[in-house]
């Protein structure tokens, strides 16, 4: 389900980020927005390149520990000034308050007015107050820095302060003393006792994860923590074997791969601007990119996108097993064997062929962990890895 983060118009043309070929920034009502070329899914007519200044855009996505926003969603609602709707979230700043129930306050650079018609919901206007973290929806006046707000509604942030089995939640680290005691969203997170994924990784502020296990009065007890902002490790094309659509899983090359409300998914046979998960068919030409999660031997989707057939099929991941015996080399790739025969091409990773001998040696030649693209030229069938035509290690 898209839910936007902020609403409003661009105030400047995106510009380039410094340290990222592959990132944009701009600012949506005094925010800054970072947008991703492959990460961040596009709506509604925007794209990377396209968008501009007075472009008005409902933006999704992560507030990172600065209150930068890393956008996973953007969606291209209007042009600013012909649409002036305005949706932003933030703590209550410089409340002044009115006898006859209107008054106005500031969430960062804009500045809020409300009336005695505008809506209250989960608090009473006579309970607002500085420090509250609330959502304000409305109309953004001409000069582009005062909203006239129509509701303005209470947010919790994090979890809240309840208890629950199972809990979730996905965002970016920040007040992080140790393992034990840090915050995902504003909620408190110990993760003294969690299994981490990738093995061996270090959690710091800004680092972006995913957090499971349970709530107990508004601390969450970690089971799991993910690493979220890992580089895709698995790319695949070829035809789609089944889909669940309750689960929002499909099955591809034996792979389970798993999407969620971040999967960027694109029509490229079709241009279908409204194609989604829902949309995906078995025997759909599919290529994915995602990231291997070897707990639960899926693949976590950042991008999937439907194309007209090929005729190579690949597999690219890290390697899951490897073995050299009597009876010749055994590969798996993300948990899936692949079909090496006598006629199987291996390459180094500077792309220089390689005998088989070569390829498993040690030293020198692949490793668990590394990543592995298999290919299956001109395949037979393409909702499967027949032969292993092309096994090369890839480029770091």
């Amino acid at each position: 389900m898209f839910d936007d983060t902020i609403e409003g118009p661009i105030e400047n043309d995106p510009v380039d980020a410094p340290l990222d070929a592959l990132e944009k920034s701009f600012s949506v009502l005094g925010t800054l927005i970072i947008m991703n070329e492959e990460t961040t899914a596009f709506d509604g007519g925007a794209s990377f390149a396209g968008l501009l200044a007075d472009d008005v855009v409902e933006v999704s996505g992560f507030i990172d520990d600065i209150g930068v926003v890393r956008a996973t969603r953007i969606r291209l609602v209007g042009m600013f000034p012909d649409n002036r709707d305005a949706e932003l979230r933030g703590l209550v700043l410089n409340l002044d308050k009115n006898p006859d129930g209107s008054g106005d306050f500031s969430i960062g650079t804009i500045l809020v007015h409300y009336v005695a018609s505008t809506d209250f919901s989960d608090l009473t206007r006579e309970a607002l107050t500085d420090g509250d973290f609330i959502e304000a929806k409305g109309t953004l006046r001409i000069a582009g820095d005062e909203l006239d707000a129509d509701e303005i509604e209470l947010e919790i942030q994090g979890l809240g302060d309840e208890s629950f089995d199972d809990a979730e939640i996905e965002g970016f680290v920040s007040n992080f003393e140790s393992n034990a005691s840090f915050e995902v969203n504003g909620t408190p997170v110990d993760a003294s006792a969690a299994v981490f994924d990738p093995p061996g990784f270090v959690l710091t502020d800004g680092a972006l994860v995913e957090v499971e296990g349970r709530l107990e009065n508004g601390v969450l007890l970690a089971d799991t923590v993910e690493d979220e902002d890992e580089a895709e490790d698995v790319k695949i094309k070829a035809a789609v074997s089944s889909v669940d659509l309750a689960e929002q899983t499909i099955v591809i090359l034996g792979v389970t791969i798993s999407a969620d409300g971040e999967t960027r998914i694109e029509d490229d046979r079709n241009n279908d601007e409204s194609f989604g998960f829902d949309d995906i068919e078995a025997g759909d030409w599919l290529e994915i990119r995602g990231l291997w999660r070897p707990n639960s031997s899926t693949v976590l989707a950042i991008r999937i996108e439907r194309d007209t057939d090929e005729d190579d099929v690949r597999l690219e991941g890290p390697v899951t097993s490897l073995d050299m015996d009597m009876n010749g080399p055994t590969l798996s790739i993300i948990d899936q064997p692949i079909p090496l025969d006598d006629d199987t091409l291996y390459f180094d990773d500077l792309e220089q062929s390689r005998t088989e001998a070569e390829f498993f040696g040690d030293p020198g030649g692949v490793m668990i962990g590394d990543i592995v693209q298999v290919k299956d030229k001109s395949a037979a069938a393409l909702q499967t890895l027949t032969e292993a035509d092309e096994v090369a290690i890839e480029d770091d």
